[in-house]
């Protein structure tokens, strides 16, 4: 479930932000490039029937380009632009609460913002079965 929410998300991100910007997920960032964010599973339970999974964004850009309150002012627009377009009803941030680690990566003169958020998808989903369902009640809808 958690792959095909990411898979939309990629689609919409790139879609938004043009062919200069990638969005990968993966286990473990090995190396960096400018323009690209990473998103990695750091935590996932199921407790009480209740889904969580905790991200990790990585939003890479490089020094040369802007300063840092600049920066932090991208990665701002960032976070708002997930809690619009990633976090839905049905997959949500739990807290409401995004943290933030920046970093800095001296061999390619990277900034690095790590933004960790946990989010609760119990209901959640996938596209796919929403348009499914949606059928499935316009066919019953029909038959009465």
């Amino acid at each position: 479930m958690i792959k095909q929410k990411l898979e939309e998300f990629k689609t919409k991100f790139e879609k938004a932000k043009g062919t200069t910007w990638r969005l990968f997920y993966i286990d473990e960032i090995e190396q960096i490039q400018d323009r690209t964010v990473y998103v990695t599973i750091s935590k996932e339970s199921h407790k009480n029937k209740q889904k969580e999974a905790t991200l990790v964004f990585s939003y890479v850009r490089n020094n040369v380009y802007k300063g840092t309150l600049d920066f932090r002012e991208e990665v701002v627009e960032f976070i708002k632009y997930l809690a619009l377009e990633f976090a839905e009803p049905t997959f949500f941030n739990k807290d409401n609460e995004y943290d933030i680690d920046y970093q800095y990566e001296e061999e390619g003169d990277y900034r690095i913002a790590e933004v960790t958020a946990s989010f609760n998808y119990t209901k959640y989903r996938p596209k796919d079965d929403r348009m499914l369902m949606d059928k499935l009640v316009d066919r019953i809808k029909v038959n009465d």
